[in-house]
């Protein structure tokens, strides 16, 4: 709004100038300066303004990108890649014959050599035990909802909760979370309820990751 209030009063006296030069040529030089430096001024402010927004701007911690592979039959392979400080998550998915996707994740950290090692899951964090029973909670949470619901819980016949451990989770990173993946171990026609996702926010977990 600021903005377009100086753009509209540069434009007015701009044209007041213009029209006092028709009237009087001698003062033409004088009034199309003071023209030019009116929109020198604004141009500067424009761009300080412009600057002042771009610094305000927060660079997001998680880098993130994302490929298909395309195969010869059926569905691509998805290939998502995401930094986070000195770690790589790297998930692959694969579609079955009706196009549903499961995936595969892999967890790096970076080396001296600035090479990435592949780690187990539980490498990334201090005081996994005590950050793995957080998880199981809320994945147990999510288990009993499933398993009580009219629709779904037919899925979940023959099978009880039992908590994971680091090696049974799948670790993906979004823009401000860190996601934990799990499978339940049903049938492929309950695919739609075979898990959940975890997500703990970077700010939550910040104190649990090794550097």
């Amino acid at each position: 709004m600021k903005k377009n209030n100086i753009v509209k009063t540069i434009s007015l006296l701009a044209l007041f100038f213009l029209s006092n030069c028709a009237e009087s040529p001698s003062n033409a030089k004088i009034e199309r300066k003071a023209v030019d430096t009116l929109l020198k001024s604004h141009s500067n402010a424009s761009t300080k303004t412009e600057s002042a927004e771009k610094k305000n701007i927060k660079k997001t911690e998680v880098e993130c990108s994302s490929e298909a592979i395309k195969k010869k039959e059926g569905e691509p392979e998805q290939i998502k890649t995401c930094f986070y400080k000195n770690y790589k998550a790297v998930s692959k998915g694969y579609a079955d014959y009706k196009g549903r996707y499961s995936y595969e994740y892999f967890l790096f950290k970076k080396q001296s050599n600035g090479q990435y090692k592949k780690i187990k899951n539980a490498e990334m964090f201090l005081d996994s035990q005590k950050l793995l029973v957080i998880i199981n909670s809320r994945i147990k949470k999510d288990y009993q909802t499933y398993s009580n619901d009219e629709q779904t819980k037919d899925c979940f016949e023959g099978h009880s909760f039992t908590e994971y451990n680091f090696n049974q989770l799948g670790i993906s990173f979004e823009e401000n979370s860190i996601n934990f993946e799990v499978s339940f171990g049903l049938s492929s026609a309950c695919m739609s309820v075979d898990g959940t996702t975890i997500s703990l926010s970077l700010e939550e977990i910040k104190n649990y990751i090794k550097e």
